[in-house]
């Protein structure tokens, strides 16, 4: 029973935030220097979700 009202208030949650973030795929040695680089220099807004793989 609590993993159950666990996953429904997980799913409320998704919900509700995923008209406030923005998930972006990249791939490639390259493109994660680049977005790690603009995580370091702040021009990464917080509404930005990054899915990296090499």
């Amino acid at each position: 029973m609590l993993y159950k009202k666990a996953g429904e208030a997980s799913a409320r949650l998704a919900h509700t935030a995923a008209s406030e973030v923005t998930v972006e795929r990249i791939s490639g040695p390259d493109a994660i220097a680049d977005i790690w680089r603009d995580f370091l220099d702040n021009k990464v807004t917080p509404s930005r979700s990054i899915m990296a793989s090499l």
